[in-house]
């Protein structure tokens, strides 16, 4: 039997505890595991254990860490496992098991910059803001959307879409314009995962000149 995390995000450290059951009528002499490598997940350590004799009905616990890779895709992946013991007349028995992850990859979106254009604002004057995300994370950012709450008028809700890990979108925002002044404002960005809904907010600033140039 094996014990683990329900759900895995790619890059993490995998902590595992193998319970290993004899349930049959003999002893099991010189039991040994051989975790088996796959090209994305490995033994933090060594990938052999030794558990000695296991006698009938007795349990041993076998504790130790996989490493994941960033890179490894999602889904369910399978560790194979090889168990290999000495029956009680000494002929050699082997046996094959798995350790069954379940790989979730988790997006995490960031802020690459926030433009305007024109580049310098007027006062009451059309411009464009845009504000390109980042996703940094392992996973995939779907169903992305971003809000302001500038008050202007215009488009203040902009679909985004899908952003892939190691990868940025812009968010454009189309507005009538703003008298001078400063506007603290919200952008609230919503986006889903493999973990879930996610809302992100951060408090931003924009200033306006004066006509006047005061």
């Amino acid at each position: 039997e094996s014990i683990l995390p329900v759900t895995v995000n790619p890059g993490d450290e995998v902590p595992v505890t193998l319970n290993v059951k004899n349930a049959g009528q003999l002893l099991a002499d010189d039991v040994t595991l051989r975790i088996v490598n796959v090209s994305s997940i490995a033994p933090k350590s060594t990938d052999l254990y030794h558990l000695g004799a296991v006698s009938p009905g007795e349990q041993k616990a076998v504790n130790f860490a996989l490493l994941s890779d960033r890179d490894t895709p999602g889904g369910l992946i399978r560790v194979p496992v090889a168990i290999s013991y000495n029956s009680l007349d000494g002929t050699p028995v082997s046996q094959q098991t798995g350790i069954d992850i379940m790989m979730k990859g988790k997006a995490e979106l960031g802020f690459v910059s926030v433009d305007t254009s024109p580049p310098r604002l007027t006062e009451n004057t059309p411009f464009d803001l845009t504000i390109r995300i980042e996703n940094t994370g392992t996973g995939e950012a779907k169903q992305v959307s971003a809000t302001i709450d500038l008050p202007a008028e215009g488009t203040k809700e902009a679909f985004i879409g899908k952003i892939k890990p190691g990868n940025d979108a812009p968010a454009v925002f189309l507005l009538e314009g703003l008298k001078g002044g400063n506007y603290p404002y919200i952008l609230t960005i919503t986006y889903t995962d493999d973990m879930g809904i996610h809302t992100l907010t951060r408090q931003m600033n924009m200033r306006v000149p004066p006509a006047d140039n005061s």
